[in-house]
């Protein structure tokens, strides 16, 4: 390809920076065929013919620049529906079986690329069905476990004409018939498919010895295996315990994932296309397994084995969220949208179920001690997280711990803690409130004298048992003792216990990092 003398191919590889040295099969596929691509999507594919037949290099050129800005108005288009697609998939409470959406205006030469990329997102089948007037046009994109064609087979009376293979299809439908045929798309493919056929597959080529080091020579040997496409796909290859440091988020809307990866002793260099979504867990330290794809990278003219992830797997990954500020509930709804064995812990179910739509069936209180492959904890626990992430760990490959408790919720649970089991300080100022009203009203209330000084019930036990107050029959009045030592309180001493082991625990829980709290001991 970096020989040809074709004009276009030319004046295409210039403009569009694809390396101009050792082209592969991705560069083609990613770079340059996105762009002879583009223009026959959005218009008509007369001027990529056009480029390839070009005897003039100034014409040449004049194209190429054209294809480049065709390409680059077809990647926004694709956002934009792509865009749509999720605020649409966000209305609903479940996304599965298969997702089937239509919108008026979507362009039809675009929805295909989109479909792809809600099946690499979802994995699920995906149809999306651009509509016109009284007939709608959709791109169909599935899974390696459904065979579409049949599927789509199954409900072609509602169409007016479709096509395609077991994992890519198009069709035309009756804008009225839409409704019907999402129906019957998604109960036969839930007719189709067991639970697990819902499962992403990775095939390994190559388990990666802890005493091996991945080299430049080595990937050179391999690219003897190219060109790779469908039926020659590139070869994976595997880290098993690999450590995870220094992660950051990239891309120019920030979609993608970059960190270094130490295996045996020697660190790789990581890239992961859209995987900015799994920042949070990546911490420093955190043990993974990498599925990648080794490449090798040019920088200042010096070459160097960088790691394209396609995925990762951990005994248990810690998504991070303590000192950032989300929406807790459109986040859990969000987690609900797509995950099945998930439970949401909260400190006062009641409480949270008052304030929330979300399922009760998924909801505990911290102490029941119930498992899931994904666990929320919501409000920030008085019990040990390190303790809970123990328990996860002991379960099978793969659970998530989302920890969503913040800064604002410390802040409110350490003031609520101080209420209940009350310092020195605490008992001062409501003594002084408390002595005030009393001088005013010789007997109070005990409810109202609790509300007007701030005060919970375990105040005035304290109060009683140092002789400062009398209570009988819920009236409080003051005692002749004005002098009398904290410790002489049965009730302080046990409060005072108890509130500086919950602070040291709400301390630990929020300022303990994810590695400390997944039991790692460093890197």
């Amino acid at each position: 390809m970096e020989t040809t003398e074709n004009i276009g191919l030319k004046a295409l590889i210039e403009k569009s920076r694809c390396p101009v040295k050792d082209i592969t099969s991705e560069n083609i596929g990613f770079i340059l065929a996105p762009r002879l691509n583009a223009v026959g999507r959005l218009e008509h594919a007369q001027l990529a013919v056009e480029l390839l037949t070009a005897q003039d290099e100034a014409r040449a050129a004049e194209i190429a620049e054209a294809l480049n800005e065709e390409n680059t108005l077809r990647q926004k288009i694709s956002r934009e529906i792509f865009m749509d697609a999720e605020k649409m998939l966000a209305q609903y409470e479940h996304i599965d079986t298969a997702i089937v959406l239509a919108n008026e205006g979507w362009h039809a030469g675009v929805i295909g690329i989109v479909a792809s990329r809600l099946v690499d997102k979802y994995h699920l089948p995906v149809i999306l069905i651009s509509i016109d007037g009284e007939v709608a046009k959709g791109s169909c994109r599935s899974i390696p476990s459904l065979d579409l064609y049949r599927a789509i087979d199954a409900c072609r009376r509602l169409l007016v004409q479709f096509g395609g293979h077991h994992q890519a299809a198009g069709l035309t439908v009756k804008t009225a018939n839409i409704e019907e045929f999402k129906r019957q798309f998604r109960a036969e493919v839930a007719r189709t498919l067991k639970p697990e056929d819902y499962l992403p597959v990775l095939n390994v080529d190559l388990l990666v010895d802890k005493d091996y080091v991945l080299d430049v020579p080595l990937l050179n040997e391999l690219k003897l295996l190219e060109p790779y496409g469908s039926s020659n796909p590139a070869p994976l290859f595997a880290f098993k315990g690999a450590a995870v440091r220094y992660a950051k988020i990239f891309g120019a809307e920030n979609t993608h994932l970059r960190f270094s990866a130490l295996y045996g002793g020697q660190p790789y260099q990581c890239l992961m296309w859209g995987g900015a979504e799994n920042y949070p867990c990546m911490y420093n330290g955190a043990e993974a397994d990498l599925v990648f794809m080794p490449k090798i990278n040019v920088w200042q003219d010096k070459e160097n084995v960088n790691l394209q992830v396609v995925d990762f797997a951990q005994k248990l990954a810690i998504y991070d969220y303590r000192h950032e500020e989300i929406n807790k509930q459109a986040f859990v709804k969000k987690l609900l949208q797509t995950e099945s064995d998930i439970l949401i812990y909260v400190n006062d179910k009641k409480a949270f179920l008052e304030n929330t739509d979300i399922d009760a069936a998924f909801v505990r209180e911290y102490g029941s001690g119930e498992a899931a492959r994904t666990v929320v904890l919501y409000d920030l626990p008085e019990c040990d997280v390190a303790e809970f992430a123990a328990l996860l760990k002991k379960g099978s490959l793969g659970c998530s711990l989302f920890l969503l408790y913040n800064n604002v919720d410390y802040d409110n649970a350490v003031e609520a803690l101080f209420r209940r089991c009350p310092n020195r300080l605490h008992l001062a100022e409501a003594y002084k409130k408390m002595a005030c009203r009393l001088k005013k009203e010789v007997i109070a209330d005990e409810a109202v004298l609790i509300a007007e000084c701030g005060m919970e019930e375990i105040y005035l036990t304290v109060f009683e048992e140092l002789n400062f107050i009398n209570r009988s029959g819920g009236k409080v009045s003051m005692a002749a003792v004005r002098k009398n030592n904290l410790e002489n309180s049965p009730a302080f001493r046990q409060a005072e216990e108890t509130g500086r082991r919950i602070y040291r625990q709400y301390r630990a829980n929020m300022l303990a990092s994810p590695q400390v709290i997944a039991g790692g001991h460093g890197i």
